[in-house]
Order: structure tokens, then C-alpha cells, then sequence
């Protein structure tokens, strides 16, 4: 499977359980007594999951742009550097799409 599939469905799992307790809390699925629990637990434990979604949304942004410059690097007709690779993908310029499969030769979408 594509790598950045993987990725994109790590995300949505995580932010699935976000909502799905945001949603318990709405409808009074947990008690009062639960969910102030839960609102201190998080305030309290704020600052150890804090640099965890920091560190995960800088993960996935690496992840995607590190495939980004694979692909343009892949899909040059001659040898490039990183920087010039990086110049492309600044310039806008139209460049091969991050859920490339892996098994296929990336090329600029017509």
C-alpha cells in the first residue's frame, strides 16, 4: 500500500477518537463526573501530548514532502540535485502526485 495512504489513515484513526469522544460528551454518554475527570487528565497531561501531536503532524509533513522530492527527483529526465529539486517543487511548477503507487513510474499528470 502506498506509504502515504498509511499515513493519511493514521491521522483519520487518531482524529476518529477525537471526535468519538467529543460526540460521548455531547450526548451524556459519559457522566459528569467522567468527563471532568477526562477534561483534567487532559489539561494535566497536556504538556506530554503536546510535543507527541507536534511530533506526529511534523512526521507526517516530512514524510509527505520527502515522497514529494522522491517522485520529481524519479520523474526528471537527467540526474538532479536535492536543491534543484527543491527549487521545483518552490516554483509551483506541476509535479507528480504523492500517491504515486509504488510500483508505477511517476510522470506529471497531463
Amino acid at each position: 500500500m502506498n506509504p502515504i495512504v498509511l499515513d493519511v489513515l493514521g491521522v483519520l484513526a487518531r482524529s476518529s477518537l477525537l471526535a468519538l469522544t467529543g460526540y460521548m460528551q455531547k450526548r451524556h454518554l459519559l457522566t459528569p463526573e467522567q468527563s471532568d475527570k477526562l477534561v483534567t487528565l487532559a489539561v494535566e497531561h497536556f504538556l506530554i501530548w503536546a510535543p507527541g501531536a507536534l511530533a506526529l503532524a511534523w512526521g507526517l509533513w516530512k514524510s509527505w514532502f520527502n515522497r514529494k522530492k522522491l517522485l520529481v527527483a524519479a520523474a526528471a529526465d537527467y540526474p538532479m540535485t536535492e536543491n534543484e529539486v527543491k527549487a521545483i517543487i518552490k516554483s509551483g511548477i506541476v509535479t507528480p502526485t504523492v500517491s504515486t503507487p509504488k510500483n508505477t513510474i511517476p510522470g506529471v499528470p497531463a
